[in-house]
């Protein structure tokens, strides 16, 4: 059996949704003749037992300076700080952030694992003999990491980029400066990667602009075919479930807030039966949304919670809710919080603009509706609600085959594809 090197930051923390991808990638390329070991940072997770799983020191630099301040690991610093949050601006505090971020933690703030990840590999490599790595981001550290044992060992190497690097609609670079020396390093790393993988074809398109010369094809985020709904108990009320970041409100619910709001208000929804479930990041603008709609009593901002907790609430609410950003370059990517809610196996409505990639997704399997319009909002949580109210549970519809095109089974079989035409190049 052929041998590859999984390089990646995320792993054992089982509430990163970056570890979704090493994890599927570590299960189901064995099914196509590839064993799999895996290099990462330690965690407070365990490395699962049917994993070959090889730990190495260092950490986020930011958890660092939340321990020399004494504050809490987990808390987003400006809460701590009492700063709250603004819709689509930046405020002093988040500017200082970005600068501390330039000056300390460039390109990301893993280079105290890139450092020990590098050195400590010498004595695996001393050991054992790889036939390919692939190297999953985010962050970038972990292609950082793969550039550099490809350099010193001449291993076919895949770079997987989940998110894109400075070409991404959230990349915030500080300065015109810091942009053109992090494309030079985004475009310098992956020079070396034998083929660059991404979840969406508008995503491989947009690195072709960049990487002209590489070969980059599309292998789409997935979901564990394991962890699909056991069809658990569903919310006695008409729960509508959100999990994850809004990203400073890039990811807005005001539509559906205001498509909520008015059918209350015209009498065809009743509020005692409706709950909002938020799960993720406190906002302060969110806070400020829910009393502009008057919907305190049934919307509810949970916090963050684990990636288990976040699953069982995907599965018991009636409907799931996804939003992306209105901006026009972010309808080339597709949240993976979509994989998860196609695992969940529950009706999504999905907000953003038409045309998207997860517009595409969610007509092809059939596992909701997209809307933009404010009307079609309003249309899609009237039927849901009726055939809440009729059957006490709103029905799912979406079609399995196409929805089995994402499970981390299928995305393995092409990875192990394309391993093997590498490797059949080189000899």
């Amino acid at each position: 059996m052929k041998s590859v090197l999984i390089v990646t930051y995320h792993f054992t923390d089982n509430e990163a949704i970056a570890a979704v991808r090493p994890q599927g990638l570590a299960k189901f390329l064995p099914e196509f003749g590839w064993r799999v070991v895996v290099l990462t940072a330690k965690s407070k997770g365990k490395p699962n037992a049917k994993f070959n799983v090889i730990e190495t020191s260092g950490e986020d630099i930011s958890v660092k300076w939340k321990r020399r301040f004494n504050l809490n690991l987990k808390e987003p610093v400006k809460n701590q700080f009492g700063f709250r949050t603004l819709k689509n601006r930046k405020t002093v505090f988040d500017r200082l952030v970005i600068l501390w971020g330039v000056i300390f933690a460039s390109p990301d703030r893993y280079k105290d694992w890139r450092k020990h990840a590098i050195k400590e590999t010498q004595d695996i490599f001393s050991k054992e003999r790889f036939d390919a790595m692939i190297s999953v981001s985010s962050p970038a550290s972990s292609h950082l990491v793969a550039k550099r044992l490809k350099e010193r060992y001449e291993i076919p190497w895949i770079a997987d980029m989940v998110d894109l690097w400075t070409q991404s609609p959230y990349y915030n670079p500080y300065t015109p400066i810091i942009k053109i020396m992090d494309r030079w390093t985004e475009t310098n790393t992956l020079a070396s990667a034998d083929a660059i993988t991404t979840v969406t074809q508008p995503f491989v398109e947009k690195l072709k602009e960049l990487h002209v010369e590489q070969n980059i094809h599309c292998a789409p985020f997935g979901f564990d075919p394991d962890q699909m709904n056991p069809d658990m108990t569903l919310s006695e009320k008409f729960t509508v479930a959100h999990t994850g970041n809004l990203y400073d409100g890039k990811r807005d619910p005001d539509r559906f807030f205001r498509a909520l709001s008015e059918l209350i208000r015209e009498g065809k929804i009743d509020s005692r039966d409706i709950q909002i479930e938020f799960y993720g990041n406190k906002e302060g603008w969110l806070e400020d949304e829910i009393k502009e709609y008057a919907l305190q009593g049934m919307v509810k901002m949970n916090g963050p919670v684990s990636r288990e907790e976040s699953i069982k609430a995907q599965r018991t609410a009636q409907m799931l809710l996804l939003l992306t950003w209105d901006d026009p370059r972010d309808s080339m990517g597709c949240p993976a919080k979509l994989y998860d809610y196609l695992a969940a196996g529950r009706p999504i409505i999905s907000i953003g603009r038409p045309g998207s990639v997860v517009a595409e997704i969610i007509n092809k399997t059939q596992a909701g509706v997209h809307a933009f319009d404010l009307n079609e909002i309003k249309m899609e949580i009237e039927r849901a609600y009726a055939e809440f109210k009729s059957t006490y549970r709103v029905s799912y519809r979406g079609i399995t085959s196409e929805i089995e095109r994402f499970n981390h089974r299928e995305v393995a079989r092409e990875f192990a594809e394309l391993l093997d035409s590498i490797l059949a190049r080189h000899g």
